[in-house]
């Protein structure tokens, strides 16, 4: 995930190791342009934004990789109810009866993203799942289900939800 971040942003990474010394790394990245960022502003896509696209349940063991998707899907103009995992989303799916996408990381501790996906549409028939994986060849992910490899860019994201008819570019 590292080198294919690196080499989406445009940079590289080297890795050196020696016996007995140890291993060292380095991300190179391209110097940034323009004037220095401003702090981020978070916007919801809820019912106030001007773009409303609904409400999704966003499902991804690793933390900062679910703020992160979280933040673009906020972007597109979702509301995003996060889980740490299959078996937290299926605990809040009882309360949320008004979802419009579940979006969910392949491979997690306990329950893996087509296991949760099948269950969830076992409960909820119409709803869209799309999952999300860093691992380029992944066996089990099954064909009838969207997939989008990470890293992605927001822009990437939003093709994919435009091909599902739930976002437009």
């Amino acid at each position: 995930m590292v080198h294919g971040l690196a080499q989406q942003l445009g940079g590289g990474i080297r890795i050196f190791s020696k016996l007995g010394l140890g291993t060292n790394v380095e991300l190179w990245l391209p110097e940034a342009a323009g004037s220095p960022l401003q702090p981020l502003t978070i916007r919801r896509g809820g019912p106030s934004s001007p773009i409303h696209r609904g409400k999704t349940l966003l499902v991804d063991d690793e933390e900062v990789v679910r703020i992160h998707t979280a933040h673009m899907l906020d972007e597109i103009g979702f509301e995003v109810i996060e889980a740490s995992s299959a078996e937290a989303a299926l605990a809040a799916l009882d309360n949320l009866s008004d979802l419009t996408l579940l979006v969910t990381d392949h491979l997690m501790p306990g329950m893996d993203g087509v296991e949760l996906s099948k269950r969830v549409q076992a409960l909820c028939p119409t709803l869209p799942c799309l999952i999300i994986s860093g691992y380029a060849d992944v066996e089990r992910v099954a064909p009838d289900l969207q997939r989008l490899n990470k890293p992605f860019k927001v822009e990437e994201l939003q093709r994919m939800l435009a091909e599902m008819n739930l976002a437009t570019q």
